[in-house]
């Protein structure tokens, strides 16, 4: 919901204490027996006795933004309710943005689609890779909560253009191969999780296209869509960035779909003709992944399950949350490399 990852106990305790003592009912009337509600009811009143509190009813609609009933709540779990709270949070957020306040928007957009947030859910384990050096978080969870990045504006050292403090210059600088190997890391995961699931792939297969030497598979998956051989196409786009930043902010998941068909437009056809099947899988820098990139990468879990034994479930957030942290350190790396400089002035001894 665009935060860190952590809940306030004063929000959620209403949440936690309905779900608590609504889920104890069978067993509360297992133990009472068929004869005894264990509630107070009023003499002539045909109605099933109240569990919750008019008070607590209260406090949930309050926190929710609409009126709750408790024939409502029965049956939810404890996160089905605080989910329901989260999003009236994320909300009432949007609403206090001003009309102007387009980047901010757009940057709560995409922190809202699935997946955004998975890298802080990861265990931080060094053995598997799966971890961020202190720098590293700091500049990431900096931009996931929106905080400046530097100290000060100025030229980047990279490319010498106006570096923002908000590090967005940062994501979309293409002078040095950061970018590159942030991609190549996303690839080489995709990769890896294909060889252990036994998928036999090949990565970065050259003269797929007759006449060319373009590389539409960073990694090519045989007999993998409808029977054909899967080009695979990983690609990172930044919502925030001036092309998209107007119509991510009204639309989340803009940024995906355009970066998406452009992909498509590239290569569809071209793959089509060789009997490929074209599946880019495309992210945004800020975390999330396009529908497809998620169909994608569930199937890749579901055969790796498979192969190893693992439950479904566990291998596709194992893989997920890979993803994430992979994706964040390449940002990290973006920001650290970028911090903006500024040249001592000149002294030549003239007044």
């Amino acid at each position: 919901m665009g935060g860190a990852g952590l809940r306030a106990a004063e929000d959620h305790a209403p949440a936690a204490f309905a779900a608590s003592l609504l889920s104890s009912q069978p067993l509360v009337q297992a133990l009472l027996g068929p004869g005894d509600q264990g509630h107070p009811q009023v003499e002539g009143d045909n109605q099933e006795p109240s569990i919750l509190s008019p008070l607590l009813l209260d406090t949930l609609s309050a926190a929710q933004g609409s009126q709750v009933v408790e024939a409502e709540l029965e049956g939810l779990t404890q996160h089905m309710i605080s989910l329901q709270i989260d999003q009236e949070q994320q909300r009432r957020l949007h609403n206090m943005l001003d009309e102007d306040e387009t980047r901010e928007k757009a940057r709560l957009a995409s922190l809202s689609l699935a997946h955004a947030g998975d890298w802080l859910s990861c265990a931080p384990i060094k053995s598997l890779g799966l971890h961020l050096r202190p720098p590293e978080f700091v500049m990431a969870l900096k931009y996931r909560l929106g905080i400046p990045i530097y100290a000060s504006q100025g030229p980047c050292p990279a490319c010498l253009r106006l570096s923002d403090r908000l590090g967005d210059h940062a994501l979309c600088c293409g002078t040095g191969g950061e970018r590159i190997s942030r991609h190549n890391s996303l690839r080489d995961a995709f990769f890896d999780v294909a060889v252990s699931a036994g998928l036999s792939p090949t990565k970065e297969g050259r003269f797929l296209l007759p006449g060319v030497d373009r590389r539409p598979a960073d990694v090519l998956v045989p007999h993998w869509e409808a029977g054909l051989d899967a080009a695979l196409d990983v690609t990172v786009v930044h919502p925030l960035q001036a092309a998209t930043v107007a119509r991510a902010a009204e639309e989340p998941g803009f940024a995906l779909e355009f970066a998406h068909e452009r992909k498509l437009r590239g290569a569809e056809d071209l793959c089509r003709q060789q009997g490929l099947a074209f599946l880019p899988l495309v992210a945004e820098a800020l975390g999330a992944w396009h529908p497809s990139a998620q169909k994608q990468v569930k199937k890749l879990g579901s055969a790796l399950a498979r192969h190893t034994g693992q439950p479904d479930g566990e291998a596709t957030g194992h893989l997920w949350q890979r993803l994430g942290v992979l994706l964040q350190r390449g940002n990290a790396n973006l920001f650290n490399n970028r911090i903006p400089n500024h040249p001592e002035p000149q002294v030549d001894g003239l007044l």
